[in-house]
């Protein structure tokens, strides 16, 4: 059992640490992140340093907005 929640918080901790990286990468503060996915910053920080899973649902209103992101830093080029 314990090897299962080690295996857990190990995921958790790689995915906030690429959460960090995409967010960084496109220039946003995690202010910017929070209000987009509808939750407050102090839960976003969880879900970056690997405290907290992020859900699914999440996950996707992500990938919606760093494409629409990427989208206008392209056009503005």
């Amino acid at each position: 059992m314990s090897n299962d929640n080690d295996k857990c918080q190990e995921y958790q901790k790689n995915m906030g640490k690429r959460l960090r990286k995409i967010r960084k990468e496109n220039a946003l503060s995690q202010d910017d992140v929070a209000d987009a996915l509808g939750i407050c910053t102090k839960q976003y920080q969880r879900y970056e340093y690997g405290d907290s899973a992020i859900s699914c649902e999440k996950l996707s209103i992500l990938e919606e907005s760093f494409a629409i992101h990427s989208n206008r830093k392209e056009r503005a080029d």
